[in-house]
């Protein structure tokens, strides 16, 4: 059987075999008949070298077993054709209409017309054929609309559409095309090309808009040319594994996950696009070369997962959302200079980042660097908001200068295991864990903090100074097992919390000279403190001094009713009560013990 294609008619030449009776030999005998068929009926059939114009009646009795196509007489019920040997699919023809037989065993009328046809004009295509729910004004010269299942089924490689403006979603569901040219089509509704994974090649050079999820897990290799379109709708090539480039200068949108899971694509040129929702190329796994200069803002995830991408430069992009290079584990280079806000996890787990340009960022979101653990350095001179968990397990960073931040949120620089070198001269607050665990932190000056956290610097266990002039409140835990510490001067403290100091085996002296109130267990294990002055303490929580066997004097300001709960664990501790203190904080009896010893 071979097909042939003229415009939207489809042609079939077939060879069938009808029975006829034989005068000369008086014997019915089979006659072989070449038939050109095409979707109206008009066909020419060879006989013997004879040209027959038109077949109205004749019946075929008997036909081979393999074989499954009809000619029935008029007066014929076509339910009581015999099934045997017919496949769903099989025509029959009756009174110049053919019929399909479908799955529920019924014929259903298809096409009729009474048009001559000339072989010279057709074009030929590839084997297939056509079945599906037809009617009777789909394939003919006026069809302007192509209909849902019109190519079901079919195993045509190459379909052109010349006439057609208008295509159903769907006209090609399970269809083994795998080149379309519908070049006068204008619109293209949602999931038109869904799930063809045959289809390689598509033409629709006038296409003035097209519908979400348009291309979605599509066989094609291409990016289609489409001289119209300025915004590519949600989910519209998502999936598409065989498409490796695309690009467009009238693109100005870029929809939600628009190139979602295109796992070839490596190479992206959208030179006026300015925006780009959430999603849209997530998943790129071989994205390597991206061209967006006039993009100014972009959603949550725009190249998450994307694991090849290695640089990227941003020059106009002014708002990144949040997640947008999450897991780019293949990423060194980043430029995004006038970008104002970072978002919520934009660049976490990039594991292979070192070199960040973001120069105006003011605001860096939640976990935005988080596990960047190839990340030495960072400067973001304009950065006023380090929100929580910003830089948190960052193994390799080293030097931070935020010389504009004035609030560092919980665990911003948590488990930085080497951060030795710390610029922050206009921090007012620091969160809880801010640093906790920068085991290689030696000291750290934050003249401007008036608030330390609870476990800020919990197990920095190279810190031996720390200069907090300004700080009022000091959180629980905020120094804990910090195992260097030596000497602790917090002029400006009034309220220390539970644990603060707890395990600071190093700790020698301690001036509080404003606190009021100490939390419980402040310096429990403190085993090294020898003498801590308290001139303006009116409360003392439960065992702050426990375990500080080297303790000798406690210097208090009021007479010792006052106070509940003494010892509070020093053992070994006189406690001076009624002391009288210099300006500085200092009781004048120890300063007179120290001259006496000289």
């Amino acid at each position: 059987m071979r097909y042939y294609l003229q415009e939207r008619k489809v042609y079939l030449v077939y060879t069938l075999y009808i029975s006829k009776y034989n005068n000369t030999t008086r014997t019915q005998i089979w006659v072989r008949v070449e038939l050109l068929v095409d979707i109206y009926l008009n066909f020419s059939i060879s006989v013997g070298g004879n040209m027959v114009r038109r077949i109205r009646h004749g019946h075929v009795k008997n036909m081979p077993d393999n074989y499954c196509e009809y000619i029935i007489d008029t007066e014929r019920d076509l339910d009581d054709i015999p099934k045997y040997g017919i496949a769903i699919g099989s025509k029959a023809i009756l009174n110049n209409r053919v019929y399909l037989l479908f799955d529920n065993n019924k014929w259903k009328y298809v096409y009729s017309s009474s048009r001559d046809l000339r072989k010279e004009y057709f074009h030929k295509i590839y084997d297939g054929f056509l079945q599906g729910n037809i009617t009777e004004q789909y394939l003919n010269d006026s069809l302007l609309t192509i209909p849902i299942d019109l190519f079901k089924n079919t195993s045509f490689k190459c379909i052109e559409l010349d006439n057609a403006t208008e295509v159903e979603s769907g006209f090609l569901n399970e269809c083994k095309c795998e080149e379309l040219i519908i070049p006068n089509v204008t619109s293209l509704p949602a999931y038109t090309f869904k799930d063809c994974s045959n289809l390689r090649f598509i033409k629709i050079d006038n296409v003035e808009s097209i519908g979400e999820e348009c291309f979605s897990n599509s066989g094609l290799e291409e990016f289609p040319n489409m001289y119209s379109i300025t915004s590519l709708p949600t989910k519209c090539f998502s999936d598409c594994n065989n498409i490796t480039t695309a690009s467009s200068e009238l693109v100005l949108t870029i929809g939600l996950m628009t190139f979602l899971n295109c796992k070839n694509l490596s190479s992206i040129n959208f030179p006026n696009a300015t925006s780009i929702g959430d999603l849209a190329f997530a998943g790129c796994d071989s994205l390597k070369d991206v061209s967006l200069p006039n993009v100014t803002s972009m959603g949550d995830d725009v190249f998450s997962n994307c694991i090849g991408l290695i640089e990227i430069s941003l020059p106009s992009a002014t708002n990144i959302g949040g997640y947008t290079f999450e897991y780019c584990t293949c990423l060194v280079d980043v430029s995004i200079p006038n970008v104002t806000n970072i978002g919520t996890h934009t660049f976490n787990n990039c594991k292979s980042l070192i070199n960040v340009n973001l120069d105006n960022a003011t605001s860096i979101g939640f976990g935005s660097f988080n596990r960047c653990t190839s990340l030495t350095d960072i400067s973001l001179p304009n950065a006023a908001t380090i929100r929580d968990y910003a830089f948190n397990n960052c193994s390799s960073l080293i030097t931070i200068n935020l010389p504009n931040a004035t609030s560092i949120s919980n665990s911003a620089f948590g488990y930085c295991g080497n951060l030795t070198d710390i610029s922050l001269p206009n921090a007012t607050s620091i969160g809880n864990n801010a640093f906790g665990y920068c085991a290689a932190m030696t000291d750290i000056s934050l003249p401007n903090a008036t608030s330390i956290g609870d476990y800020t610097f919990d197990h920095c266990t190279s810190l031996t100074n720390i200069s907090l002039p300004n700080a009022t409140s000091i959180g629980s835990n905020a120094f804990v097992t910090c195992a260097s510490l030596t000497e602790v001067h917090l002029p400006s403290v009034t309220s220390i919390g539970g644990y603060a100091f707890y395990n600071c085996t190093s700790l020698i002296n301690v001036n509080l000279t404003n606190a009021t109130s100490i939390g419980n267990k402040a310096f429990y294990l403190c085993k090294n403190l020898i003498n801590i002055s308290l001139p303006n303490v009116t409360s003392i929580g439960n065992s702050v001094f426990g375990g500080c066997n080297s303790l000798t004097d406690i210097y208090l300001p009021n007479a010792q009713n006052t106070y509940t709960g003494a010892p509070w664990g020093a053992v070994n501790a006189t406690i001076h009560y009624e002391c009288e203190f210099n300006e500085d904080g200092i009781p004048l009896e120890l300063l007179e013990e120290e001259q006496e010893g000289d």
